[in-house]
């Protein structure tokens, strides 16, 4: 139990099973840790090491080595303390150069006319049922933050392929294909096709290039009116999101 709340604050498993032993039995070398908790003393040392750097555990060097110490477990609330005050400055940093950058003569009203965002399902639903007549195909690039969220995405889009299943595609970067497969179970949940952008330029057709996604439990949609704004959010922000998770595949 403890060590599944350690974790909630960010803490890995073997991070918060060697800080709980400390607690445990007090301060210890690293032989008589990795012993208690059934860690190679390799592995003990570099989380040791790693808990250190994070100010959770201290030690004390003798002529007969290191004994580590276990620091209050309220520093384990500092830290956290120390990390939101490390975001609402960046927060109110980041705030302050958007709107620098949008002040810029000519950068704002251009993207605007170029990104379009659609908010909720039926915002998103219409876009697609406008974009997708009298076009034989809609190349549509999906994704979504968190695994909580994806059922979101593929609720909507198994509803809506059911009458438009042949007209619609969904793009992912060919180097993630097989995780997007595995991620979003496509083939299994509705007849979608799942391609890559194997096929370049194909896929980048300005006006029929949509992005959907899901935030903080609401659809929406992305519309890009323009090849080059399409390519760059393409290859920026889909790449990077898929990137992140490429790791989960062995």
């Amino acid at each position: 139990m403890y060590i599944e709340h350690l974790m909630q604050i960010g803490l890995s498993e073997k991070e918060a099973s060697i800080y709980l032993m400390l607690l445990r039995i007090g301060p210890s070398p690293a032989s008589i840790i990795a012993k208690r908790v059934g860690m190679k003393r390799v592995t003990a040392y570099s989380v040791l090491d790693t808990l250190c750097e994070r100010g959770i555990v201290t030690y004390e060097q003798s002529k007969n080595g290191r004994r580590y110490i276990p620091h209050d477990p309220e520093c384990l609330l500092y830290g956290i303390e120390k990390q939101f005050s490390e975001v609402k400055f960046k927060m109110k940093m980041a705030k302050t150069c958007v709107n620098k950058l949008q002040n810029i003569e000519g950068i704002s009203a251009k993207l605007r006319q170029k990104m379009i965002f659609h908010h909720g399902e039926s915002a998103v639903k219409s876009l697609l049922m406008e974009k997708i007549c009298g076009s034989d195909i809609l190349h549509a690039i999906f994704f979504s933050f968190g695994t909580k969220k994806k059922s979101l995405i593929q609720s909507f889009l198994k509803s809506f392929s059911e009458k438009y299943t042949n007209n619609l595609k969904l793009c992912v970067p060919s180097k993630y294909l097989k995780f997007a497969k595995q991620h979003f179970a496509m083939n299994e949940c509705f007849g979608t096709e799942i391609v890559s952008p194997a096929y370049g330029d194909l896929l980048m057709q300005g006006n029929r290039m949509v992005f959907i996604f899901s935030v903080n439990d609401e659809l929406r949609a992305l519309q890009i009116d323009d090849e080059l704004y399409a390519k760059f959010i393409q290859e920026i922000i889909l790449y990077q999101y898929f990137k992140k998770r490429a790791l989960q595949i062995k």
